[in-house]
């Protein structure tokens, strides 16, 4: 976030801790600026999934990172938390919904309401699998 320090990408504690999320297939999740967001996944270079939550909303925004492709790539997966219905209605439509997971981000978003919103837009099988299967696989894939 703005008001936080920047990360130094390049040095060598940072390029090390990179290095050992890659060789060991380490799962993260980034709440970071879109530069940083993007120099990051650059750096990962698909080597390890990363989560980004609230469908980009702290990460530069939903739009932002659609448009870069960010959410094209296939380590690349995102929860619902706080984003708008219409982003993950679009996120569904034109990317894998087997990488999005549900999220609440409580205590600041409210699982509730969280969870109307996704009832509004998945039944059946897709409903099941975005509140519940997809997280499942994904961690026990890592």
């Amino acid at each position: 976030h703005s008001s936080e320090p920047k990360y130094n990408y390049q040095c060598d504690k940072c390029i090390e801790l990179i290095s050992y999320i890659k060789e060991n297939n380490i799962p993260v999740l980034i709440e970071e600026e879109f530069e940083n967001t993007v120099e990051f996944i650059k750096k990962i270079d698909g080597e390890s999934p990363i989560v980004i939550p609230h469908l980009g909303f702290l990460n530069g925004g939903y739009d932002r990172l659609k448009t870069e492709g960010i959410f094209s790539e296939t380590n690349i997966y995102a929860d619902t938390a706080l984003a708008d219905i219409w982003e993950i209605e679009d996120f569904a439509e034109n990317f894998d919904t087997g990488k999005l997971f549900f999220g609440s981000d409580f205590p600041f978003g409210t699982p509730y309401y969280e969870l109307e919103k996704i009832k509004k837009i998945f039944h059946g099988n897709l409903f099941k699998n975005v509140v519940q299967d997809n997280i499942m696989n994904f961690l026990n894939q890592t």
